[in-house]
């Protein structure tokens, strides 16, 4: 199974303000279409908690999505949506065993750190957007990391300094 990171940052790294920050208010509209199409060609969205609550949704049209959670009483999941838990490792088994050929991670902090951290993480879509926070929620959650990449494109999305890099990572196990 492939498992591919897609997050948008700001400049400065930051992926949200807080836990409540929707991405979706602050990105392009080319970002937005970036990760519609590709998250839907993929099929599955893989998220924690918080992103999901963040965004503000029940769903995600056209794709089967995970939410990691110990409380799934907690979310307002629609159709396709469904709660899991446990670790990365498991977490990607028990995809793996439903079928799934490809995953989109899609956050936040702690759930892209944990899956780095194990290893499980083939690709990294990165949007950078032209703003900065100054302070929030960063892309990893707090870790000493020590992931090497292969950048395979990178390209600009718009006239006003978005950019899209994609990466190989090279010292993942999945």
């Amino acid at each position: 199974m492939k498992i591919t990171l897609i997050m948008v940052t700001s400049l400065d790294g930051v992926i949200a303000k807080d836990s409540d920050h929707n991405a979706f208010e602050w990105t392009s509209p080319e970002d937005k279409k970036h990760f519609q199409s590709l998250s839907k060609e993929i099929g599955v969205v893989v998220m924690g908690g918080n992103t999901f609550k963040a965004s503000g949704r029940k769903n995600y049209p056209g794709r089967i999505a995970y939410v990691l959670t110990h409380n799934p009483e907690n979310y307002d999941m629609g159709e396709d949506v469904f709660a899991l838990t446990g670790t990365p490792q498991s977490i990607a088994s028990e995809l793996r065993g439903k079928g799934h050929e490809q995953v989109a991670l899609i956050g936040g902090a702690q759930v892209n750190r944990d899956f780095l951290l194990a290893g499980l993480v083939d690709e990294i879509y990165l949007t950078i957007e032209p703003i900065i926070f100054g302070k929030g929620l960063h892309l990893f959650d707090e870790e000493d990391l020590n992931i090497k990449l292969e950048l395979l494109e990178s390209k600009n999305l718009n006239d006003s300094g978005t950019i899209l890099l994609h990466y190989k990572v090279l010292n993942g196990t999945n």
